[in-house]
């Protein structure tokens, strides 16, 4: 039985966008801006320091930009309760 190499899987990363306000994102589209993993993210969302994801789905959870943007302009002193709720 010869073996035959498998060609490797190439996972083509989401291109970086920018963030709109009126829109929604998934994880993948704004990962480069968090200077953390994807489990601390998690972490302050539980914590209320970071948005609460707006959820599509059971298997979709996406943020509003709105949110993305108000964190980046100030992720120590951001406050999910004190953001305007829509």
């Amino acid at each position: 039985m010869a073996l035959h190499a498998q060609a490797p899987i190439i996972s083509e990363p989401v291109q970086a966008k920018p963030i709109h306000p009126d829109g929604l994102y998934r994880w993948q589209h704004f990962e480069f801006l968090i200077p953390f993993s994807r489990e601390t993210w998690r972490q302050r969302i539980l914590q209320g320091r970071a948005p609460r994801p707006a959820s599509q789905s059971p298997n979709c959870t996406a943020y509003r930009g709105a949110d993305i943007l108000a964190w980046l302009a100030n992720p120590d002193g951001y406050n999910a309760a004190s953001q305007k709720k829509n």
